[in-house]
């Protein structure tokens, strides 16, 4: 069993893909994959994709994710190249893959590199398994029965959303994780270097001294909403410019903000 993780790099969104593979499989694989894609420039005006603010916050939160892993028996397989092909290769070195699983994505780009992946999947009999885990509110739980009933604007989309439906309850974490196959390398984190990027250049006078990784992320929040109660005087100071606390800092880790919000709305 392999679990393809090109994009979400947190552990607590997990929990119900592990549970599944627990039950299903007698070796898991998380996968990372560090898709060359992504270091190059858009179609349109080359713009950087990732930048080296971003870039050093993604290595973070691997390299955190991995230490994640090895405290559940398990480790975090990294690898640069294109998820397709990765993939395919682990299916081929392994040899007796049940299933691959992921987290399904949205925008055209990754919906072009899922298909690839199912196509690799169907061609090497190797059954797909997809989990909807990139809103606070599940998709299916929506109070719209098409789309033709959404409103236009978002505060009437909210307060239906707040009215009608409900947040998941939070998966537990495992404790324990099933292992990684025998003779499986975990593969180096890459470096700047490596992915022929420029480390970003430090500045104290920074409102974001922050880094990546999950626990990173859960210290923010209990920074933010206990030890300081600066969420109390949000309103007041959202639109400060100066500091560390004028505003939440969530935004850098969006790709596990939800997690992060159910967790405290399950507390």
């Amino acid at each position: 069993y392999v679990y393809m993780n090109s994009a979400l790099i947190r552990f607590r969104s997990f929990p119900q893909v592990f549970h599944w593979a627990q039950r299903n499989a007698d070796h898991i694989v998380p996968l990372y994959c560090f898709d060359p894609r992504h270091y190059l420039g858009t179609h349109h005006f080359n713009f950087p994709k990732t930048g080296p603010f971003r870039l050093r916050f993604l290595l973070d939160s691997v390299q955190d994710l991995r230490a994640t892993l090895k405290k559940k028996g398990s480790n975090l397989i990294v690898r640069r190249g294109k998820p397709e092909e990765v993939v395919s290769d682990l299916i081929k070195q392994l040899g007796s893959v049940s299933a691959v699983a992921f987290h399904e994505e949205v925008t055209a780009e990754e919906k072009r590199v899922e298909k690839k992946v199912k196509l690799v999947c169907s061609q090497n009999k190797v059954k797909v398994q997809t989990f909807w885990g990139s809103t606070l509110y599940h998709r299916d739980d929506l109070p719209f029965c098409h789309l033709g009933g959404l409103p236009d604007v978002y505060t009437a989309f909210r307060k239906a959303v707040e009215a009608q439906s409900r947040v998941r309850p939070v998966h537990p974490t495992p404790e324990h994780i099933r292992p990684l196959p025998p003779d499986l390398t975990e593969g180096p984190v890459p470096t700047f270097d490596d992915l022929e990027q420029t480390e970003p250049l430090d500045d104290p006078r920074s409102a974001f001294p922050c880094r990546g990784g999950e626990s990173e992320a859960l210290a923010r929040l209990k920074h933010y909403f206990w030890d300081t109660n600066a969420v109390a005087t949000y309103k007041d100071t959202r639109n400060g410019l100066i500091g560390v606390d004028y505003s939440t800092k969530f935004a850098p880790w969006q790709v596990e903000l939800y997690v992060l919000i159910e967790h405290t709305l399950h507390i």
